[in-house]
């Protein structure tokens, strides 16, 4: 997977550097400058590193002796009740892996300005992996401190999780404080070396910008190429503290985002418990609807056939007993059997609920029936006309429930 780095020069006007490592196909590796919205295309599939101003974020620590990650992050805020100037309720804390020393790495930035870059992120379809400060991804060696100088301001990163922002200007009385005899102000260690890298026209002089007399112990360097390439090479998810936890978390996120869908999902789950409960009625009743036309079928089948005791199939049988009629009496006219074999298989598939009465009569047949509607009612006539018989409707009654019929059937003349 590749990484996007994102880096956030100006919140305000949504000025940004980014690069993508490694580039993609037929894009090079440098530096591109743009909008959030230049970017959102090669967000998609990868990994998004975000980084923001420094100034924006206070970096420290802290000791709370509990390992319990909740508690931590509830504890944490009342233990910097009375360092910040601000109310802790408007503050957003993260914290950092614990190091040797017990200490806990604290990221303190206010929720308003995380809550504004998540939703310019969102505005962008953009999902970061990581926020975190640029201070965080200098290059760090151990006992030493990295200074980047660009423009007018100073981006200093002292230990694996702590830095700091401070003006150009003060750059030299503050090396020289933390360098001199005078540390017992701080609990930092004094660095053993310090790098200065300096950002801009490499004619500028370091020591007359910063007032520093540099010394073996200290390294002054220029770099030429846009910062953001200095912290992707540097950057270390491991070393980073990054700011997207507790409700701020992705997960938490993603919860947010689908939120508004869960009413709409549960209405959907019930629509899909009601249908597959009215589809359980209907087959139950359509089960009962045949069985009671099986029987109808039978009593008709025992009422014109009393001399056959034993039902097994009634249609084959029949049928069974027509082709012994014709054979005995000969194929003209149009027996009751005839008719009847004929229109029974239609009753079963037009949902025919009962036959109330049956009358043969001159080659034709009289039906009345129970029928669940009008429309299965035109259905019973087109395919019994499909099956070469003539249907004369004589009356159709209906109501709430169902349609009561009487149908008059004679074969057509050929």
């Amino acid at each position: 997977m590749k990484t996007l780095f994102i880096r956030i020069l100006d919140p305000e006007t949504q000025d940004i550097t980014w690069t993508l490592i490694p580039p993609a196909k037929g894009e090079d590796s440098s530096v591109k400058h743009g909008s959030l919205s230049d970017v959102a295309k090669h967000a998609e599939g990868n990994r998004v590193v975000l980084l923001i101003p420094g100034t924006d974020v206070l970096l420290t620590h802290t000791s709370i002796p509990t390992s319990n990650k909740q508690r931590l992050l509830k504890a944490i805020p009342y233990t910097f009740e009375n360092q910040i100037l601000d109310d802790v309720e408007t503050q957003h804390f993260a914290i950092g892996a614990r190091d040797k020393s017990g200490n806990i790495p604290v990221a303190i930035i206010r929720k308003s300005t995380i809550e504004a870059l998540i939703d310019l992120l969102q505005q962008n379809n953009i999902h970061a992996n990581i926020i975190t400060p640029d201070t965080l991804t200098l290059p760090w060696i151990p006992k030493s401190w990295t200074i980047l100088r660009e423009n007018n301001l100073c981006l200093i990163r002292t230990s694996e999780s702590g830095g700091f922002s401070i003006e150009s200007e003060n750059l030299g009385e503050l090396v020289q404080a933390s360098t001199g005899d005078d540390t017992e102000q701080t609990d930092e260690q004094p660095p053993e070396n310090i790098k200065i890298i300096n950002h801009g026209n490499k004619d500028d002089d370091i020591e007359e910008i910063s007032g520093l007399d540099i010394e073996n112990k200290w390294q002054a360097e220029h770099y030429e190429n846009d910062p953001l390439t200095l912290m992707a090479e540097a950057f270390n998810p491991a070393n980073c503290i990054n700011l997207l936890q507790g409700k701020y978390s992705p997960r938490s996120q993603l919860v947010k985002n689908l939120r508004p869908w869960i009413p709409a999902a549960a209405l959907f789950v019930i629509w899909i418990s009601l249908q597959g409960i009215i589809d359980v009625t209907n087959y139950v009743t359509m089960g009962k609807e045949s069985k009671a036309i099986s029987r109808e079928i039978e009593k008709v089948f025992r009422d014109e056939l009393p001399e056959i005791k034993r039902i097994v199939n009634p249609r084959a049988q029949m049928k069974q007993q027509l082709a012994k009629l014709k054979k005995s009496k000969g194929s003209e006219g149009d027996s009751f059997l005839d008719l009847l074999s004929l229109t029974s298989p239609a009753f079963t598939n037009q949902n025919v609920k009962e036959l109330k009465n049956i009358n043969y009569r001159g080659n034709q047949l009289d039906i009345e029936l129970i029928i669940n509607n009008l429309q299965n009612l035109d259905g019973l006539k087109q395919e019994l006309e499909t099956r070469g018989l003539k249907i004369e409707i004589r009356s159709a009654t209906a109501n709430k429930n169902n349609v009561t019929s009487r149908l008059r059937i004679t074969r057509e003349k050929s």
